[in-house]
């Protein structure tokens, strides 16, 4: 007997059913094959990624290349990349434009954000520096720093560039160093700094490295050993011009909501004035030791120093002990100040204001 009309249909429904069952199967089967398939790619990719001799290669590629690129020695001892996360760089070394040491480290951590990379700004969350040294230094004869040619090296070609396209950044989120070293050099006003610094935590706002810019919101500095030696300078001819030294400072934006700095070993020896070894106090020769600094509200712009001295106090070698000082402090090229001003020693506190009028910075050396 032929099937009625509903059972028609009725059978017509289920031979729909298991086609369509099918082809769920397999679009189902398809795909957990194509995810499969990705995550044993990106795997393999990351097994393949984390064999040193594959990161060392891709250092040696890079260092290769600014090393072309920017006519020095760039040089990476040993990589170790965590995909997407973090890199471990060893005996990192740069050189400058004259083969002395521009920037070394013994080992450096920096965690960083890939998505922030596609977009053309490399930005390091977290980096921790163990054993670095930085030197930045003015030679007898020249108008840029030592650093000049890499900030050259990425900055914008043209303004119409800049226009269309931001350019590269470079931002430090977090930085935290463990024996770190500084040392400046100024040939024109004539002005040496060698700081080591034993622990150090900077937590900044923003920044842009090489845009000149950081924004710090702290800066912590523990056993710092700061020494600043001022001597006659060699003006360059080009310059003298702008300025009766031909000292040109170097344009860098600069600021911290709060800067504390904890036994700090201090000293500075003026040579150009010369010692006074009579003198119960010499400004030429000042050397003090357990130091601690406590400054809020910093701003360094171009040429110009402003910041609140919470607390400033020490031992010099002399026997002079300064307790407390603190005052609102502006150094500027014409003229410095301490507004607010308050110096305690275990005997006396003096106060009111200091006013020093000069024409240019290496006047002010010259106290």
């Amino acid at each position: 007997m032929p099937p009625t009309g509903q059972q028609a249909t009725a059978l017509k429904s289920k031979k729909r059913r298991p086609l369509l069952l099918r082809i769920l199967r397999f679009t189902w089967k398809t795909f957990k094959t194509l995810v499969s398939g990705i995550i044993l790619f990106l795997f393999l990719f990351w097994l393949l990624f984390k064999v040193p001799a594959v990161q060392n290669w891709l250092a040696n590629r890079t260092t290769d290349i600014l090393s072309k690129e920017w006519n020095t020695v760039v040089r990476i001892g040993r990589v170790d990349i965590q995909l997407f996360d973090h890199a471990v760089l060893e005996d990192v070394y740069v050189e400058d434009l004259h083969q002395d040491t521009l920037i070394f480290a013994q080992e450096l951590t920096a965690y960083f954000n890939v998505s922030e990379i596609l977009k053309g700004r490399f930005i390091i969350t977290e980096a921790h520096l163990h054993d670095g040294f930085f030197q930045l230094q003015r030679l007898e004869g020249e108008e840029k720093h030592s650093l000049q040619f890499i900030l050259d090296y990425f900055a914008p070609k043209n303004k119409k560039k800049r226009k269309k396209k931001a350019p590269f950044e470079l931002a430090i989120n977090h930085i935290h160093t463990h024996h770190a070293r500084f040392h400046m050099l100024d040939m024109l006003p004539g002005v040496e700094v060698d700081a080591y610094i034993e622990e150090g935590v900077i937590h900044t706002n923003f920044s842009n490295l090489l845009a000149q810019t950081v924004l710090c919101d702290s800066v912590h500095l523990a056993d710092a050993n700061i020494k600043v030696r001022i001597f006659p300078g060699t003006p360059v001819p080009s310059l003298k011009n702008k300025a009766p030294s031909g000292f040109k400072p170097p344009k860098w934006t600069v600021s911290s909501n709060l800067v504390r700095i904890k036994n700090m070993n201090f000293s500075l020896l003026n040579e150009k004035m010369g010692k006074k070894p009579d003198a119960p106090l010499d400004f030429n020769d000042l050397q003090f030791s357990n130091t601690q600094v406590l400054f809020t509200n910093m701003s360094l712009k171009n040429d110009s120093l402003q910041l609140y001295a919470q607390h400033l106090s020490g031992k010099e070698k002399r026997g002079f002990e300064l307790s407390a000082m603190k005052g609102q402090v502006l150094v500027s090229p014409k003229g410095s100040y301490v507004k607010e001003f308050e110096l305690k020693t275990p005997y006396s506190t003096i106060g009111n204001e200091l006013i020093f009028v000069h024409n240019e910075f290496p006047d002010f050396l010259d106290f």
